[in-house]
């Protein structure tokens, strides 16, 4: 427990550090404490008065960190493919179209189509002052991005985004020809922080592993 406290403060000193940056990235592989961070991030941004999008890809983290930060009234959390559905209301797939294209380009070309359209009031519940996001390696895609920029005060360039992944050991899901870390070099260009310290899997598991 000791250790494990001590990891954590590792951590919220690597938050402290970065405050200053409006664009951040932080790395690490498995059990450095990204996904801790990221919640702590919207924590702070939620107490702060700042409408705050989290992020990810999967269900299963989605359904924790919506459990976790249930208490928030400032902050949404949702998988970034059932806030595209939200957006705009899934159609049936064309029997011709691959499973794949629909997700990566057909999707976030309707979301961004029914941001486009839709009326002042609706389109203020899709603008937020903080975007936070966690498994990021599995969400850079230039699509996904054209999105990502609508929603959130100032742009990518300008708004307040934070981004945690493992862009080495972690990509999943990814097939794009170009890699997470050269297309958030691209897009983004956050400052970044790696993360050494693994507080989930301390010394003593893994001796006795």
């Amino acid at each position: 427990k000791k250790e494990i406290l001590e990891c954590t403060e590792e951590q919220y000193k690597a938050l402290d550090e970065m405050a200053d940056n409006r664009k951040i990235c932080f790395l690490g592989p498995a059990g450095t404490g990204k996904t801790w961070l990221a919640m702590e991030a919207a924590r702070r941004a939620a107490a702060a008065g700042e409408k705050t999008l989290v992020l990810c890809f999967n269900r299963p983290l989605a359904g924790y960190l919506e459990k976790s930060l249930a208490t928030h009234a400032n902050i949404k959390v949702k998988t970034l493919h059932s806030l595209l559905t939200e957006i705009s209301p899934r159609n049936s797939v064309d029997k011709q179209t691959k499973y794949d294209k629909y997700w990566k380009e057909e999707l976030p070309n309707q979301a961004l189509h029914s941001l486009e359209v839709m009326s002042e009031d609706t389109r203020s519940k899709y603008r937020f002052k903080t975007l936070i996001l966690d498994e990021v390696q599995d969400l850079l895609n230039d699509n996904y991005l054209i999105v990502l920029n609508e929603l959130i005060d100032g742009g990518l360039d300008h708004g307040r985004t934070l981004w945690f992944g493992d862009l080495e050991y972690q990509d999943i899901y990814s097939r794009s020809q170009k890699s997470p870390k050269e297309i958030l070099h691209e897009q983004v260009s956050p400052a970044f922080r790696k993360l050494h310290v693994n507080c989930r899997n301390v010394l003593p598991i893994g001796e006795n592993a």
